[in-house]
């Protein structure tokens, strides 16, 4: 893991921490809590792709000094 990591590791934190917020205080109400559902799993998607980038996982060299994310 290089500097690079950094900003992905940040960018994983504050998605993750984003969407138990939304989750925490979205709506409760029976009829429109699968908004609430919807609306906090995509920061959380986002955020394992993040993770994903930040380990390594799934990266691709190309030419020998590019890196392909293909978690993006």
């Amino acid at each position: 893991m290089g500097a690079d990591a950094l900003p992905l590791f940040i960018g994983f934190a504050v998605m993750s921490i984003a969407s138990l917020v939304i989750y925490a205080h979205g709506s409760k109400h029976p009829e429109i809590r699968h908004h609430t559902h919807f609306h906090s799993v995509v920061p959380f998607i986002a955020a394992t792709a993040y993770l994903a980038m930040a380990i390594g996982t799934g990266t691709l060299t190309i030419n020998g000094d590019e890196t392909l994310y293909v978690a993006r």
